[in-house]
Order: structure tokens, then sequence, then C-alpha cells
């Protein structure tokens, strides 16, 4: 068996598109697969501000663990 695979993303109306394309090959034959995801975009104010309307205390790490930031959270 051999696996394949090769994504395409683009972004639209704050939405992060990506699409997955999986080629799966077996002495039977070859099979293609596509996953389709869609991901929120979200400034950091709108994330805290979110987080606050679910009843959580947050915080917030610019660094995070690794660059990227991180969201500390916890229900009151």
């Amino acid at each position: 068996m051999k696996i394949a695979r090769i994504n395409t993303s683009s972004v639209k109306d704050g939405i992060s598109l990506f699409d997955f394309h999986y080629l799966v090959g077996t002495p039977e034959g070859t099979e293609h697969f596509v996953e389709h995801h869609e991901l929120g975009l979200f400034s950091v104010e709108e994330m805290i501000s979110a987080l606050k309307e679910a009843d959580l205390s947050v915080h917030y790490d610019s660094s995070g663990l690794n660059g990227r930031g991180l969201y500390i959270c916890r229900k009151q």
C-alpha cells in the first residue's frame, strides 16, 4: 500500500479553506479521496471575547509553546 497527500489552501471571507487530496494505491488499484476543511480566522480580541462569553477566565500568552500564541482558560 502507498499513500500520497497533497493539500491546497486559500482564504475567503475570514475562513481558511483546505482541501486534502489523498491517493491510496494497492495491488487492486488506486483511489482518490478529498477532505475539505474550513477553519475560522479570528483576532486575539475576538477569541478572548468569545471565551469570556463562554464563562471562562482568559489569559493570552503571545509567545505560547511555539511562538504562535496560547489561550489559557479556566471555567469560572
